[in-house]
């Protein structure tokens, strides 16, 4: 989702047919609202257990 909203906001900004700002203002607040969530989802520094893929 996080990527389609950064595809679709580069589409906006590189268009010249329309008029986008309403447009880019929503999926600006999109991108923000997802990136809060991830943040919320991200463990606690030290609770996951060490490995060889982090």
């Amino acid at each position: 989702m996080q990527d389609l909203r950064r595809q679709l906001l580069g589409n906006l900004q590189s268009t010249s047919s329309i008029d986008p700002r309403m447009a880019l203002d929503i999926v600006r607040e999109d991108l923000q609202v997802i990136e809060d969530g991830l943040e919320q989802l991200q463990p606690p520094p030290g609770t996951l257990p060490e490995n060889e893929w982090r």
